[in-house]
């Protein structure tokens, strides 16, 4: 399933939206089934060849779903290839909540921040990411770590040093509403030369309304966007 997803985004297929996977973690979601959420949000999804030319877009998860859903919605697209997917929240574990799609392709997010995937190229396996202080302060200097599943299923680890710096300021347009947000640039730069440029556009309330984060290796660039009215935390 994982190979037949990865030749789906290889080919810039649109995918559709899931929450009907078992979840893993202490605090799993009841939801629907895949078919009632694919009939929900079916009409939201466009393939990536009839997207405009330009930055890549979220998905219009409607505004009347997103307010009635009994766990939150995201959007996401792999940079490269411009496909694009709507995740359902599927578990929560402390800090950590995991989205999929209904073809099993997963990420997990601590605070909004990457920490893990599955489906989308290698298998980032874990990630120490920047706080939620410092991401809204928008400075700090630390080394971060990343591991991932080679082609053998073999532990790939590399550190690098980072740094945050604000960027400027953007006006985020998510499913109807406007969210005023600072851009936080994450630099990192690790042995021969390796850099990642990650991007994170912080609303006042701390949430990172969009962001643009590396899978690692083979994966390239992974565009996350969260339009959800309300703090969904808790």
């Amino acid at each position: 399933m994982m190979r037949r997803w990865q030749a789906w985004m290889r080919a810039g297929a649109a995918l559709t939206l899931v929450a009907g996977l078992a979840a893993c973690g202490n605090a799993p979601a009841a939801g629907p089934s895949a078919a009632e959420l694919r009939g929900l949000l079916g009409a939201a999804f466009q393939p990536a060849g009839a997207r405009a030319a330009g930055p890549v877009a979220a998905i219009d998860i409607p505004a009347e779903t997103l307010a009635s859903w009994p766990e939150p919605l995201i959007s996401a697209a792999v940079e490269d290839t411009r496909s694009t997917a709507a995740l359902g929240r599927i578990a929560r574990n402390g800090p950590d909540e995991t989205y999929a799609s209904h073809l099993g392709n997963q990420v997990t997010l601590r605070q909004g921040v990457l920490v893990a995937s599955r489906g989308l190229g290698a298998d980032l396996m874990s990630s120490a990411p920047p706080s939620r202080a410092m991401l809204a302060a928008g400075q700090g200097s630390y080394n971060r770590s990343w591991q991932w599943l080679d082609g053998l299923d073999q532990t790939v680890s590399v550190t690098m040093h980072c740094t945050l710096a604000v960027a400027g300021r953007e006006t985020v347009v998510l499913s109807g509403r406007s969210h005023a947000t600072r851009v936080v640039a994450e630099t990192c730069t690790g042995p021969g030369g390796a850099r990642v440029d990650n991007r994170y556009w912080v609303d006042g309330g701390g949430v990172l309304r969009k962001s643009r984060q590396w899978l690692g290796q083979n994966g390239g660039y992974l565009l996350l966007f969260d339009p959800n009215p309300r703090n969904f935390s808790g």
